[in-house]
């Protein structure tokens, strides 16, 4: 390389240029274990997944905090019960590329939160049989129409006209 400068004044220097050739896409990567939606046992989980392309490391992200740098295509996670997103990101030569789920932990030891429930029988259910089966044509009035019909009588006696108010 020859340069001149504005006054006149030269130098010569040699610069020697490398060209390598691109370093191809950039890792592509997909996560097998969990997959998105999974519910999983909590506790220790076999983190996995699979790459396509050079790879330099990954680092694993467990609900937005990193939790481990690693070579390895697969991790051990400790997880609590819960909601939970994995990611995993990949850098390599050509770039970079992440792949991610959401899942939930459950403790399988738990017993289940539902809960059976029985009703006792209802003791007024088997007079109102009774009664029916005594007169068939009879349809009973419900025991709670009949007392209330009887508080209104008893609070609201009947009055004549000639009564004062």
């Amino acid at each position: 390389m020859h340069v001149t400068d504005q006054n006149g004044l030269t130098d010569t220097n040699t610069l020697h240029v490398n060209v390598q050739p691109p370093p191809g896409p950039p890792p592509n990567i997909t996560l097998t274990n969990p997959q998105e939606g999974d519910q999983v046992e909590a506790g220790t989980l076999l983190a996995s997944w699979t790459i396509e392309g050079s790879l330099d490391r990954f680092t694993v992200f467990l609900n937005g905090i990193e939790d481990a740098n690693t070579t390895e295509n697969q991790l051990r996670l400790d997880l609590p019960e819960g909601e939970h997103t994995i990611r995993v990101h990949a850098s390599g030569p050509g770039g970079q590329s992440t792949s991610w789920a959401n899942f939930t932990a459950v403790d399988e030891t738990q017993p289940s939160t539902t809960e059976e429930t029985t009703t006792a029988p209802d003791p007024f259910d088997e007079d109102l049989e009774q009664l029916t089966e005594d007169d068939p044509d009879e349809t009973p009035l419900p025991i709670g129409a009949l007392l209330i019909a009887l508080l209104i009588a008893l609070l609201y006696p009947k009055r004549s006209p000639k009564d004062p108010p």
